[in-house]
C-alpha cells in the first residue's frame, strides 16, 4: 500500500513523469542500450514514488526541497557534447547504470527522494557500501563528464557530488538502527576509499 502523498511529493511525481515521457521521445528517436536503460530508471524512480512506504521520519521542508533541487540539477545543468574518449564514458555509464538499477530494485519500496525514514535496507549492495545509489549516480556522472568533457560539465558534476555528500549526511541522521548499520558496513561509496 502506498504512502499518502503529500504537494512536493506530487510535484516530484509529475515532473518525474514528465522528464520520463520527454526521455522515451529521445529514446525512440535515438535507441540504444543506455538510453533503455535509463528510461527504465526514470520509469522505476515514478513507480517508486508512487507506491514507496510510508515514512516514520521525514526530513524539514528546507532539506526536502534541497534534496529535490540535487536530484533534479544534473538534467538542466548537464549538456552532451561527445567530444571525450564514447566507448569510455559510455562503458562507465552501462557499468553506473546496472549498479543504480540493481540498487533501486533492492530499496525498492524504502526509495524516495527527500531524506526520511522509510526502512533500513542492509541487502543487496547496500551490504558493501552505505550508498549504492548515490555511488551509481556519481559514477554516471563521471562517465557523462568522459564521454562529453566540458567546463560546464565538469562543474557540474562537481555540484552535483556536493549535493550527493549533503543529502548522504541528511538521510543519514534519519534513520533509524543506522549506528548498528554503519558499524558493519564502513564506507559510504566506495569499499575501502571512502
Amino acid at each position: 500500500m502506498s504512502a499518502k502523498k503529500s504537494s512536493i511529493d506530487w510535484l516530484g511525481v509529475i515532473f518525474w513523469s514528465l522528464a520520463t515521457g520527454l526521455f522515451l521521445a529521445y529514446t525512440l528517436q535515438s535507441p540504444s542500450v543506455l538510453n533503455v536503460g535509463l528510461l527504465l530508471y526514470y520509469t522505476l524512480v515514478v513507480f517508486f514514488l508512487l507506491e514507496r512506504r510510508a515514512q516514520t521520519k521525514g526530513a524539514p521542508w528546507y532539506e526536502t526541497i534541497f534534496a529535490w533541487i540535487g536530484a533534479v540539477f544534473p538534467m538542466f545543468v548537464l549538456r552532451l557534447h561527445p567530444t571525450g574518449v564514447l566507448w569510455m564514458g559510455s562503458a562507465v555509464q552501462l557499468l553506473a547504470l546496472a549498479l543504480t538499477l540493481y540498487t533501486l530494485y533492492s530499496l525498492g519500496y524504502s526509495f524516495g527522494i527527500a531524506p526520511a525514514d522509510r526502512g533500513l535496507v542492509t541487502s543487496g549492495p547496500y551490504r558493501f557500501v552505505r550508498h549504492p545509489l548515490y555511488a551509481g549516480e556519481i559514477l554516471f556522472f563521471l562517465g557523462y563528464l568522459i564521454s562529453s568533457p566540458t567546463w560546464r560539465n565538469a562543474v557540474g558534476v562537481t555540484l552535483a557530488l556536493g549535493f550527493d555528500l549533503i543529502r548522504i549526511e541528511m538521510e543519514e541522521k534519519l534513520l533509524g538502527g543506522y549506528s548498528e548499520y554503519k558499524e558493519k558496513v564502513r564506507w559510504r561509496l566506495i569499499p575501502g576509499i571512502y
